[in-house]
C-alpha cells in the first residue's frame, strides 16, 4: 500500500509538470520505454535496486545509457528518484504515471484472452467491439490461453465477454451434473 501511495504521488507530480511544459506526450512515450527496459532487462532492475551502487554512480550511468533517448524532464525525474533512495519504486512509478495518463486522457485497456493469436481481421473487429466502450481510445493486450480450446474472453474495465469454448463446456457439465434433463421418480 505504502509503494502505492509513493509511486502515486511521484507519478501525479511527473504528470502535472509534463503538462505544464505541454510535453506530455513525450514522458508517457518515455515511460513506456522504461516500462519495457525493466520489464525485458533483468539486469536493469537489478542494477536499479542494488544498495551497493552508490547513488552517483547510479546516476552517471542513467545519464549515459538514457542520454538522447528520453526527454531532459524523464532524466531529471529519475535523477531525482535516485537522489531521494526511490530508484526502487521506478517501476511502480511508471507504472503509476501509465495509469494516470490513461484516466487523464480517456483511454481504456481492453485484455483479449484467446487460444491463438489474432490475426489482422480479427483485430480489426475486436477494434470495431471495443468502439462500444466509451473511450477516447482503447488499447487492446492480448494474452494466449490454449485450455479455452477456442473463444475468446474479453475485460475491459469492470466487464467481461466470455465467448470461449472452454466456459461453454463448463456450463455444460454443469448442466449434467444437475441431470436436469432426465425425470426424477
Amino acid at each position: 500500500m505504502k509503494n502505492q501511495k509513493l509511486a502515486s504521488r511521484y507519478a501525479s507530480s511527473l504528470l502535472g509538470l509534463a503538462a505544464e511544459h505541454n510535453i506530455l506526450e513525450d514522458i508517457y512515450q518515455d515511460m513506456l520505454l522504461i516500462d519495457t527496459l525493466v520489464k525485458e532487462s533483468r539486469e536493469f532492475d537489478v542494477f536499479l535496486k542494488s544498495p551497493i551502487i552508490k547513488v552517483n554512480q547510479k546516476t552517471k550511468i542513467l545519464k549515459v545509457a538514457l542520454k538522447g533517448k528520453v526527454n531532459n524532464l524523464t532524466e531529471k525525474f529519475i535523477e531525482l528518484l535516485i537522489k531521494n533512495s526511490r530508484e526502487f519504486y521506478l517501476h511502480d512509478v511508471v507504472r503509476s504515471f501509465v495509469k494516470l495518463y490513461d484516466l487523464k486522457k480517456n483511454i481504456k485497456t481492453a485484455y483479449i484472452t484467446t487460444a491463438q493469436s489474432l490475426n489482422a481481421e480479427n483485430l480489426k473487429k475486436l477494434e470495431e467491439i471495443t468502439k462500444l466502450i466509451k473511450a477516447d481510445s482503447v488499447k487492446i493486450v492480448q494474452k494466449i490461453d490454449e485450455n479455452l480450446i477456442g473463444g475468446f474472453k474479453l475485460n475491459v474495465d469492470d466487464y467481461e465477454i466470455d465467448a470461449s469454448i472452454e466456459s461453454n463446456l463448463k456450463e455444460l457439465e454443469r448442466d449434467f451434473a444437475k441431470n436436469t434433463y432426465i425425470s426424477e421418480l
